[in-house]
C-alpha cells in the first residue's frame, strides 16, 4: 500500500485502453490525437486557412500555383512556405502540369478533422 497526502491507497492496475465507466467510448486515442494536432497546427495560420479555402473553391478541385497566389493574396515566398506546411501535413496534394504546379485538397485528411470536430461538438452538447 502507498500513501498520498496521508491517505492510504491500494495500488491497482488500470487498463488505459478501455474506456472508464461514464466516459465516452469514442474518445480520440493518443495516436489519432497526435495526428489531428498536426493537422490542426497546419491549419492554425490564417494564410494557410485562406489557401485551403481558395483550393476548396477551385472549379474542378485543382488550382494552378499562379491563380492560387493571386486569389489568396500572398507573396510567392509565403505561398511556397505555406504550401510546404500543408503538403507535409498531407492536406494538399500536387502535380506538375508544365509550366505550373497544380494543387488540390486531400479530402480524406479533411474528413479526419471534420470527424474530430463532430465528435468534440457531440461531447460538448452532452456535457452542456
Amino acid at each position: 500500500m502507498g500513501t498520498s497526502r496521508g491517505v492510504e491507497m491500494d495500488r491497482i492496475a488500470v487498463d488505459v485502453t478501455r474506456p472508464v465507466d461514464g466516459a465516452a467510448p469514442d474518445l480520440v486515442n493518443r495516436a489519432d490525437a497526435a495526428e489531428l494536432a498536426g493537422l490542426c497546427h497546419a491549419l492554425s495560420d490564417p494564410d494557410r486557412l485562406r489557401l485551403v479555402s481558395v483550393i476548396a473553391a477551385a472549379e474542378d478541385g485543382w488550382i494552378c500555383e499562379c491563380r492560387l497566389r493571386d486569389q489568396a493574396g500572398v507573396s510567392e515566398d509565403a505561398l511556397v512556405r505555406h504550401l510546404a506546411v500543408l503538403r507535409d501535413a498531407g492536406l494538399v496534394k500536387a502535380e506538375t502540369r508544365a509550366p505550373w504546379e497544380w494543387f488540390a485538397l486531400r479530402e480524406d485528411r479533411l474528413d479526419a478533422i471534420k470527424s474530430m470536430l463532430v465528435l468534440s461538438g457531440t461531447r460538448d452538447a452532452e456535457l452542456g
